[in-house]
């Protein structure tokens, strides 16, 4: 559980590192107030100097003079970055989770070893209760696993419960004064990520001396037990050998030194048996060695299945001990290889928005020669923020030029057409003919006042020529067209 909490609690914290580090990269600047005061003081040249070799000169001097100092700029901002990058990387966030990771599986192994143990101890109890023997109190510790010290301070070895051995840690110095060919042949040596990865390889050693000794503890606690089989075995072996080779010791001295004795006592005792019929030799019946034999048989099968089952305990323990060994080296592998991933792309992240920025300053360079050169003002924005440059046309500098006043339109003729001026002519004439739009009295016959009547304007209009009154038809008989079309 610890270990699955412990991936999250990476995975949270490298996606943090990442948000973390792209928004300190996207920080603002100060370089568009330097370029809006380049373009005020460009455009504020006055005209007739625009031509002028020593002005063109001149600008061009304070444009390079603008981008080194834009480039100044640049360079700050990468080595801030390359500085928090190398602050991140030297958090003992990553030696600490390494830590805390390896005393888990160290955990797991002293639980293994644990069990191994209580196991055997059963064992041994079971077995000896059924040879009829009384346990063995075992005033051994269990063995311990040693954890890594996550911090430097001095503990005294009374307070310690669990041994502890400090983890060791490769400085950057030592790398630095140790660099590979390959490395300087390459180009820069990133060394703070060397110092990750070398490490890792003390620690992978580190975990691998542990569960070496763990494994080594389990086989020596078997041997032991073995060994200890063992010489019990002969110790009850002994003492039946001595038993069978005393008496026969004893009555051989005994006859040695008593044969005068045994003269005298014959003539005042000769019903009487000697002393060394006080000894009989116990006689052992078929049964009774039957049952002997068959004790003998229980008892080796009972340490043959006790030694058997110690063995195979031993060897599930030692197997699940390398399997928490290689599950281990893999976590922690994986572990780092994600971390140095996250470290390269920060790295990426950080070199790929140096040369964006020095490529917006190389921009803007060339579009002020060009204008230079071209004796233009520059009249819409130039826009420079970070990696971005563009020419803002949505924002003058200065306002347009007011435009020139417009000429009075003049009206072509064109295909016969009639032009305004000529129309508006046409009309004065007219006008300066009937004013009234009726034929003067002159041109009509005198009629009786009787006669007349009153006339609608269709009389004085043509049949065709409906747009035009007859007097001015007969003024101008150029407007009769219907009877040439027709």
């Amino acid at each position: 559980r610890h270990l699955r909490e412990g991936q999250h609690s990476v995975i949270f914290y490298l996606y943090e590192i990442r948000t973390n580090f792209q928004h300190f990269l996207q920080r603002p600047d100060h370089k568009q107030d330097f370029v809006s005061q380049w373009q005020a003081d460009f455009n504020a040249l006055p005209d007739d100097l625009w031509d002028d070799e020593e002005t063109k000169s001149e600008l061009h001097q304070r444009v390079n003079d603008l981008r080194d100092r834009l480039w100044d700029i640049c360079d700050a901002r990468k080595e801030e970055a390359e500085q928090e990058r190398q602050d991140i990387i030297n958090e003992s966030w990553l030696q600490d989770s390494i830590v805390i990771k390896m005393n888990h599986f160290f955990s797991l192994m002293q639980a293994e070893l644990n069990r191994f143990q209580d196991t055997k101890r059963l064992l041994q109890d079971y077995y000896r209760g059924m040879e009829g023997k009384i346990p063995i109190d075992d005033i051994k510790r269990f063995t311990r696993v040693p954890l890594v010290q996550l911090d430097n301070r001095e503990i005294l070895e009374s307070q310690l419960r669990i041994p502890l051995i400090s983890r060791i840690s490769i400085s950057p110095d030592s790398t630095m004064s140790k660099p590979k060919t390959k490395a300087i042949l390459k180009g820069k040596i990133d060394y703070s990520l060397e110092n990750v990865e070398a490490n890792f390889e003390a620690d992978e050693k580190l975990l691998m001396d542990t569960w070496q000794q763990a494994s080594l503890a389990i086989s020596h606690m078997v041997a032991a037990e073995i060994h200890q089989r063992l010489m019990e075995e002969e110790k009850e072996n002994l003492p039946a050998d001595t038993k069978e080779k005393s008496p026969q010791m004893g009555t051989n001295k005994k006859v040695k030194k008593e044969p005068p004795k045994k003269k005298k006592t014959d003539k005042k005792a000769k019903g009487k048996s000697p002393p060394m019929a006080e000894v009989t030799p116990v006689t052992v019946t078929a049964e009774e060695i039957a049952q002997m034999e068959k004790r003998k048989e229980l008892m080796l099968k009972i340490k043959e299945e006790h030694l058997a089952a110690l063995q195979f305990e031993e060897i599930a323990t030692q197997f699940r001990l390398e399997l928490i060994k290689t599950k281990a080296l893999a976590f922690l592998e994986d572990l780092v290889t994600k971390v140095v991933d996250v470290y390269k792309l920060l790295e990426k992240w950080l070199g790929e928005r140096y040369l964006n920025e020095m490529a917006s300053v190389e921009k803007l360079t060339e579009v002020a020669r060009y204008h230079i050169e071209t004796s233009k003002k520059i009249q819409n924005e130039l826009y420079l923020s970070q990696e971005d440059f563009f020419i803002n046309g949505d924002v003058k500098v200065f306002p347009d030029p007011p435009p020139p006043v417009r000429p009075p339109p003049v009206e072509k003729e064109e295909n016969g057409t009639l032009t305004i001026e000529q129309l508006d002519s046409l009309r004065d004439q007219f006008l300066d003919i009937a004013p009234k739009g009726r034929d003067p009295p002159d041109d009509v016959n005198q009629v009786p006042r009787k006669q007349k009547r009153l006339q609608k304007l269709d009389h004085y209009l043509p049949r065709r020529n409906d747009q035009f009154l007859k007097i001015w038809l007969k003024k101008y008989p150029w407007l009769i067209y219907d009877e040439i079309l027709n």
